[in-house]
Parts: C-alpha cells; sequence; structure tokens
C-alpha cells in the first residue's frame, strides 16, 4: 500500500474480485469529533442476510498531519450471523460445539468445513443433535496443510466462521 513511487495511495481494493458494494461516505463529523454511523450490512448481504462483510475506511484524516506516510486504512470483518461456533483446538483433535447465539439451543446437522489457508476444503462433517462435531486435529493437519486453518458452519441461509491460527496451543478455547 505504502509506496513512493505511487505517493503512498493506490487504491486498496483495485484487482480484487467479489466487492458487492464500494461507495463513498461523507460522514459530517469535523476533525477530532465523534459520532456514530450506522452501515446496514443489506447493502451486502441482502434483507436478513449472514455470512462475513470486510468494511475498510479510508480516510485523510486517520494520518497524523506531521506523517503524510502514515496508514489511511482501517479495516474490520464483521460476521452477522445467529450461529455460535465454538472450538478447543489441540494437537489430536478439533471439538466443536455450534449454537443459537439468540437462545444458547444447539444446532444440529450443519454443514461443517475445515478450510487451509489457501482457502481448500480439507476436512467436512456435520454437527450431531446436540450441535457437537469433531475434526482432525493440529498433528493431522500440519501434515499437509498450512495454518492457519478456517472453520465454517452453515445450515439454512445462515454460516459463520472461527479462525483456527494455532492460538490455543496452551489448551485455551477458542470462540
Amino acid at each position: 500500500r505504502y509506496t513512493w513511487h505511487r505517493k503512498g495511495r493506490p487504491d486498496p481494493l483495485a484487482g480484487i474480485k467479489g466487492i458487492k458494494v464500494r461507495r463513498t461516505l461523507h460522514t459530517g463529523i469535523k476533525r477530532n469529533g465523534k459520532g456514530r454511523i450506522g452501515i446496514s450490512t443489506d447493502e451486502a448481504l441482502g434483507r436478513r442476510g449472514s455470512g462475513p462483510v470486510y468494511i475498510e475506511l479510508r480516510s485523510e484524516e486517520l494520518r497524523p498531519p506531521a506523517f503524510r506516510w502514515a496508514n489511511p486504512f482501517r479495516g474490520i470483518v464483521v460476521q452477522v450471523t445467529d450461529m455460535a461456533l465454538m472450538a478447543r483446538y489441540g494437537d489430536d483433535r478439533i471439538a466443536g460445539l455450534l449454537t443459537h447465539m439468540q437462545h444458547g439451543k444447539a444446532i444440529g446437522d450443519a454443514e461443517i468445513k475445515l478450510r487451509d489457508a489457501k482457502g481448500a476444503v480439507i476436512w467436512s462433517g456435520k454437527s450431531d443433535h446436540k450441535g457437537w462435531f469433531e475434526a482432525p486435529g493440529r498433528r493431522a493437519l500440519a501434515k499437509a496443510h498450512k495454518a492457519p486453518f478456517v472453520l465454517w458452519a452453515h445450515k439454512g441461509g445462515d454460516k459463520a466462521f472461527l479462525i483456527l491460527d494455532q492460538s490455543g496451543d496452551d489448551g485455551a478455547y477458542l470462540s
């Protein structure tokens, strides 16, 4: 993004396929001012849609006045879903649970897919009637695939994901 010959300001989205919405948003907020702006996800996901949305903000106001090469970008991935996807990512297995966020009930018979760093599906299965599922662990995956891994759950029109980036080596849970 930051090159001298491009004046440090190339379009970060140039060449990316699949962008559904791209527009300029004028906030009307003065420099160093505060404000709250709602951005509807309906434009990207459709009415009542679910899934991940990447939002990137580019503004000269994000640059400190004394440093013209500072980063004018901020980005965030927002997950719009009613699914709570939780997993214990260990050496021998990935043990997971899928529930509704709204009321905590299990989501059974959901498609579960594990993707490698390149996006290829390396394991697939289904959650049982209690929302539980098991996938191969770190040892088996590391033999043929490179981390990070992304766990995806899908049922009906709803989907959720969880990045397994090798954190949790100390036995911590990911959610």
